[in-house]
């Protein structure tokens, strides 16, 4: 009886060895997962996702905002524009120079560029 007990007690250490060594395991491949995804993430640049958003906005293509800062021209696009506004029927106004422009300098009008819209 003694040996059926000392074969039981063996058999459940070495079950929640096995245990205890997949969990380990399964912790160190969950680390390297996110070192992995940390250095990603900490490799991208925040300029790299206002360009992205821009893009996806079609931020770039709406005429009058030639010169003028893109990250301007975002805040300015989420300041004036509702969502699914259509940006070719949209223009950049600019008050000064471009390249200095800041939120409040710039706005957002309706106008078709090929009909000479507002001027810039």
């Amino acid at each position: 009886m003694t040996v059926i007990v000392v074969v039981a007690v063996l058999a459940v250490l070495g079950m929640l060895l096995v245990a205890d060594r997949f969990a380990a395991r399964r912790k160190e491949e969950a680390r390297e997962l996110l070192r992995r995804e940390v250095a990603r993430v900490e490799a991208r640049d925040i300029m790299d996702l206002v360009h992205e958003e821009a893009a996806v906005l079609g931020i770039e293509a709406i005429p009058g905002g030639d010169g003028v800062p893109l990250v301007v021209r975002l805040k300015v696009w989420r300041r004036d524009v509702a969502t699914g506004t259509d940006p070719s029927r949209l223009r950049f106004v600019v008050e000064g120079d471009p390249a200095a422009a800041t939120e409040e300098q710039v706005r957002l009008e309706p106008g078709d560029p090929t009909e000479g819209g507002p001027a810039t």
